[in-house]
């Protein structure tokens, strides 16, 4: 069944985002911001199917050089607070061929360049490989300035604006989702999508008497889960066994594989780590992604301020104590450094 899907973010400074991060993990290339003087590099990343760079006429020659793209759209904005890039997500129809979502997926981009002139950075990704193999879908990286043949010049505050902003998103929501019924009627697909709320879907159906179709239209929306929500569920998939303490084959290296009581003590490089805005990190600064078991392998109560479903939970207040496997965990008002240490008996 075909579904709709359109969201708009903003990579923003305040957030600790850049774009060239952004461009990078997105098609997985290696790419150096020059503002911050770090290496972005995702070339390890699977699951790309298709890039490319979309710009205006008259744009220069470095327009179609990502790294030097997005370092130009880094450079163009100085506060420390800036909107360094935009980002569309599109969910693509599953009952189309790659040729055709590429097609609906580059006509979306050539739309967003002619009316607004900014530079389009697209990424057409394939369905994770243990997920939902029908989520097809793009991510469209776009400058939140015009790009013309100076470099980049103003800023694009029509979609800034909130007199604004929502009626040009709105219209984009309908060139998507028309452009997706196309190609579904090109390949003699029955099923169609649609932009609009269920509230108006069911009003409109009202309209013209159909009332079986608004009694269908009368349910709550779906969610969707986000890309964190979908790993701690793929990762729990792999851990059926872990909270009666039994062993699985595919863990048998893994230290949450046996038993609670023959588990070895964690080591302090394991365990020890940073809150960076609320979350606790796992070594080496990531954030504590495999450090940690996806679900909760003792028999004791769970930890209120730590979910053992992931290691990035929020960690709340400063000087807090809390227990987590056997462990005393206690963060400073300052550093936010995290002090644990083993609990005898």
């Amino acid at each position: 069944m075909a579904s709709y899907h359109l969201s708009v973010k903003t990579i923003k400074r305040s957030a600790g985002r850049s774009a060239t991060a952004a461009a990078a993990y997105r098609v997985g290339e290696r790419i150096e911001c020059q503002r911050e003087g770090r290496v972005h590099d995702y070339t390890r990343k699977q699951g790309i199917e298709e890039t490319f760079i979309l710009a205006p006429k008259d744009a220069p020659d470095w327009a179609s050089d990502r790294s030097r793209l997005w370092n130009e759209a880094e450079a163009s904005e100085t506060r420390r607070n800036s909107v360094t890039a935009r980002e569309w997500e599109l969910a693509l129809p599953s009952e189309i061929s790659a040729e055709d979502r590429s097609q609906i997926t580059r006509q979306f981009a050539e739309e967003l360049v002619s009316r607004y002139g900014v530079a389009v950075d697209v990424a057409i990704h394939a369905p994770h490989r243990e997920g939902d193999q029908r989520n097809h879908h793009a991510h469209v990286l776009t400058s939140t300035r015009k790009l013309e043949a100076s470099g980049f010049t103003a800023k694009t505050r029509v979609l800034d604006s909130a007199k604004t902003g929502g009626v040009e998103i709105e219209q984009m929501r309908g060139l998507w989702a028309e452009l997706q019924n196309r190609a579904l009627e090109r390949v003699g697909e029955v099923e169609r999508v649609d932009h609009r709320s269920l509230e108006k879907q069911r009003e409109t159906a009202l309209d013209r008497g159909d009332k079986l179709s608004a009694e269908e239209l009368d349910r709550d929306p779906e969610l969707k889960l986000g890309p964190a929500a979908n790993s701690m569920e793929r990762r729990a998939k792999l851990w059926p066994n872990v909270r009666a303490g039994n062993t699985s084959p595919s863990l048998s290296a893994g230290p949450w594989s046996m038993p609670p009581a023959r588990r070895a003590p964690l080591s302090a490089k394991c365990v020890s780590g940073w809150i960076s805005r609320g979350r606790l990190m796992g070594p080496s600064g990531t954030q504590g992604r495999g450090a940690y078991p996806p679900v909760w392998p003792h028999s004791g109560p769970r930890p209120r301020k730590i979910a053992a479903a992931s290691a990035t939970r929020r960690i709340s207040g400063s000087g807090c104590r809390r227990s987590w496997a056997g462990h005393r965990i206690k963060t400073t008002r300052r550093s936010r450094k995290v002090a644990i240490t083993r609990v005898s008996g």
